[in-house]
């Protein structure tokens, strides 16, 4: 939990058709008022504000009566009467989760709305904004803030993974500028003079980029079912034109700094290409990378040597990736930082007002740092220092400021010479949506960025026994959509399924259901990763992350008592347990390159099991254990690669263009399921391994969608998956 710092604004608390006054201590429902007593408005005043934790009873009674004797009936009298007002039910709740023996969760999405007190007349009502906040990475939950609660009037809360409200956008529209939480001068402050939501498409639109007057901005969307780049002047009324038309999913424009050329990525094809900003002939730049970035006087382009495996909010680089430019006019690339210095894959630059540096990303397997560097790959410095995994840089137009994307939006202040004069500030919090790519105008006076919404389920599909071949439709496998869910692993019996439920801004909790995707349960309350089902079927190997340290832990599925193993030293990103639970693979990272290291539950050794120059991870045991089926990394593209364990040459068991992310295998152990990406569409995928035949298991056409990590259940006769689509538009902020 959070200090919340006062305020002379006040708020409302909004979820779906529920509005709650925190001034007027008022509670509406579809717009017509609902009587609580003071005791139960508090109560519900304060499951809201602390979203999507679980509140013990001891710390309402603490935080809400205040008095040394209370009975657990008091405050079910309490909860009973706000589910009432509501419009809660306790056998489905939407809103608040009874937790067994602990206390209550509020599991509905809520976001807030900040009324300034002087907004009086219509061009005030700029001023209101709906926040959605989110627990900061790294923050202590469990600590207690030391203002009471009635002092505590601007919250910050985890968010679920609901669709966020158009709400939401407006107000992360509006605070996509610097807002320094120390006093400046109020001619420093920029001040939003108007905010304005750019484009209204169903899909996605994303990768915005303005032109140089902020008169106009390029984006990519998938309005005919690929990404093409449109551009749309920003006045009411203005239609868009489509810039690209030949279907090779052409996505991050950048528009040039004379505003008369856009280069940009073609997935398909491949590399950089540029354009005229008024529509003509494309002509290619380089034949590899992707993420474009004009320097400021227009005669290089700077980019990243990966390509862009996917278009989700999460994506990243791979590991050996590493930032380049060429000349605008063409010519010969020229390398600027090197595989493994600094460690991680380079992505994502941006140049400085004064072409002195590029700032870049470095993204390892369990972290994400900027960078800075030269032109000319010298005077290579950090940026970030702290625990944040920071994304998508974007240097203001006055040097001052480097804004970075984590969750929110971050600033980080510049001294003149361009070195870093203070820690990172967050300065947005979008809550359930997440703001990516921002764009300057040339002069600063306006800004853009694309926000995204990601909604997904558990999802299953039949198959055959037999012949392993699809004999059904897929169809959501549980019902709740409230939150994402993710790397489904079925038991050794195949009577369950362990999951994860992701929380923002943090690791999320383990979750068991049914092989029927019924009786959902919570296993874990404390930040967890799922490693394996032991062979047992009942108790799940986990990693705890505690106040001090990780731990390996066990906890039956049917108690749910944990018990800890053993203390962890070591990162272990991605770790799957064997199957006869005594080894855990893992990915790990070493220079420039990924690859799949052993680690010993009964020892507790590690031995490094495959020496890739690339990347070869995200392990999937074999059910006799002694093929780990994994990711292979060849530039572009991943490939299902066959790993014996007791060692060996790994095999390459595919060729296809595209991704092919390994999930698990057949219950035979001849097939291997996997997410697969052909033209930029996401499927369910199986490939022997015996034959090399491979099926098409799912029939998904949208490139806004995906799919992630299929698991087979152990009776043969279904594969649970996650499945997600990506929403989002274009929004616009003007600045003083």
């Amino acid at each position: 939990m959070r200090i919340f710092q006062p305020t002379s604004n006040f708020q409302q608390f909004v979820f779906d058709d529920v509005i709650v006054d925190c001034e007027n201590f008022r509670v509406q429902k579809g717009g017509e008022p609902r009587d609580l007593t003071p005791r139960a408005f508090d109560v519900l005043l304060f499951l809201v504000e602390n979203h999507g934790r679980v509140v013990e009873k001891q710390e309402l009674f603490e935080n809400v009566w205040k008095e040394r004797f209370v009975s657990d009936n008091a405050l079910t009298r309490s909860i009973r009467e706000v589910r009432h007002a509501i419009g809660d039910n306790a056998d489905t709740p939407r809103y608040i989760e009874t937790v067994p023996r602990r206390g209550y969760r509020f599991v509905a999405a809520v976001s807030v709305r900040e009324l300034s007190r002087e907004s009086v007349s219509p061009e005030a009502t700029i001023n209101v904004h709906a926040l959605p906040f989110e627990t900061q990475k790294g923050a202590d939950s469990n600590k207690r803030p030391q203002l009471s609660w009635q002092q505590r009037r601007r919250p910050s809360l985890r968010y679920l993974a609901l669709i966020c409200g158009f709400i939401v956008i407006l107000v992360v529209a509006s605070w996509l500028l610097l807002k320094p939480n120390k006093p400046v001068a109020p001619a420093d402050r920029p001040v939003i003079v108007r905010s304005a939501q750019i484009t209204t498409w169903t899909g996605l639109d994303v990768f915005p980029t303005l032109a140089p007057d902020g008169n106009t901005v390029a984006y990519s969307s998938d309005h005919n079912g690929r990404f093409e780049i449109y551009v749309r002047a920003l006045i009411p009324g203005a239609r868009e034109n489509q810039l690209t038309s030949d279907g090779q999913q052409n996505l991050e424009p950048s528009w040039s700094p004379d505003g008369k050329w856009i280069a940009y990525y073609s997935q398909n094809r491949g590399g950089i290409w540029i354009m005229p900003a008024g529509g003509g002939v494309a002509r290619q730049l380089v034949t590899f990378g992707s993420r474009p970035a004009w320097s400021r006087d227009g005669s290089r382009i700077a980019f990243q040597s990966d390509g862009l495996s996917d278009i989700s909010a999460g994506s990243t680089v791979g590991p050996a990736s590493t930032i380049w430019t060429v000349a605008a006019r063409g010519g010969d690339p020229y390398l600027v930082t090197h595989p493994g210095n600094p460690m991680g894959g380079h992505g994502s630059p941006t140049w400085s007002s004064d072409g002195k540096q590029i700032a870049f990303v470095a993204n390892s397997v369990s972290s994400s740092v900027i960078w800075a560097v030269s032109p000319t790959g010298t005077e290579l410095r950090r940026v970030t220092f702290d625990k944040r995994d920071y994304f998508d840089p974007a240097y203001s137009p006055d040097g001052r400021n480097l804004l970075v994307v984590s969750g929110g939006v971050w600033r980080i202040p510049l001294s003149p010479a361009g070195e870093v004069a203070g820690a990172p500030e967050q300065i947005a919090n979008p809550g359930l949506a997440q703001v990516r790519h921002l764009s300057f105008s040339a002069d600063g006076k306006r800004i853009v960025s694309s926000l995204i919404r990601q909604t997904g389920n558990l999802w299953s599909v039949s198959v055959a026994k037999t012949s392993s071949e699809r004999s059904g439709l897929a169809a959501p496998f549980v019902e709740d959509t409230s939150q994402r869910k993710t790397t489904p692993m079925f038991s050794s019996d195949g009577s369950k399924v362990a999951y994860s439920v992701f929380i923002a801004g943090g690791v999320g909790s383990v979750w068991t259901v049914g092989a029927n995707g019924q009786d959902r349960r919570q296993l874990t309350t404390d930040p967890s990763t799922m490693v394996g089902w032991m062979p047992d079927g009942n108790q799940l190997i986990t990693i705890s992350y505690l106040e001090n340290g990780q731990f390996l832990t066990t906890t039956p599925a049917d108690t749910g008592m944990k018990r800890i193993i053993s203390k962890l030293t070591l990162q272990y990103p991605f770790c799957r347990l064997s199957p006869d639970g005594k080894m855990i693979a893992f990915n790990a990272y070493a220079g420039s390159s990924v690859n799949l290291w052993l680690y010993s539950i009964d020892s507790g050794t590690v031995r490094q099991l495959t020496f890739d120059k690339e990347l070869l991870g995200f392990p999937a045991w074999s059910p006799d254990g002694k093929w780990i089926a994994a990711e292979l990394k060849r530039n572009d593209d991943t490939f299902v690669a066959l790993v014996p364990v007791d060692g060996g040459a790994p095999v390459q068991l595919n060729s296809d263009r595209g991704q092919s992310w390994t999930g698990s295998w057949s219950p035979d152990g001849d097939k291997i399921a996997y997410a697969g990406s052909r033209n930029g569409v996401w499927n369910i995928w199986w490939i022997s391994r015996s034959t090399r035949k491979q099926a098409q298991v799912t029939n998904y056409s949208k490139p806004n969608s995906f799919v992630r990590y299929p698991t087979w259940s152990p009776r043969g006769d279904k594969i649970v998956y996650e499945y997600s689509e990506l929403t989002g538009n274009i929004w616009m902020a003007d600045l003083k």
